[in-house]
């Protein structure tokens, strides 16, 4: 397994179908926000990932905004393949994510509504914050 940023926006569509039928819609406002132009992750800072096997097929997907706060940063339409999880996709992701981060920011926070993906973050060292517009976040 290897993480690589982002070349080509199609590379996403294996994930869309998957996320859609387990009821998630991130991936669908990532690959609409992109396509449109509302968010490529260009921004000083920001980054978007994707986990791709040896024979190239695409895993996960996380991406990195920068927040208008000062210093903040924030984890982004962080998704992997169901039948992938627990084999450490995920952690890779988000060890790159955070050590990217770690570049330009002091803090970085999400919001997640999974019980899973909180747990998640709380074991790769995030805090729960329980704010309105975020649930977690892990002070760089």
């Amino acid at each position: 397994m290897k993480v690589t940023a982002l070349s080509d926006i199609a590379d996403l569509e294996p994930l869309l179908g998957a996320s859609v039928s387990e009821g998630y819609r991130h991936v669908t406002r990532l690959v609409d926000d992109y396509r449109s132009g509302a968010s490529r992750f260009g921004q000083c800072g920001e980054l978007l990932l994707i986990a791709r096997a040896e024979d190239e097929t695409v895993l996960g997907v996380c991406g990195l905004n920068a927040m208008p706060q000062s210093g903040v940063g924030r984890v982004r339409r962080f998704y992997v393949l169901p039948d992938m999880r627990s084999r450490g996709i995920g952690a890779a992701l988000l060890e790159q994510i955070v050590s990217a981060a770690r570049l330009h920011f002091t803090t970085l926070e999400l919001r997640t509504r999974d019980p899973r993906a909180a747990a998640f973050y709380v074991s790769h060292g995030f805090q729960a914050v329980g704010r309105e517009d975020a649930t977690h976040e892990l002070e760089l």
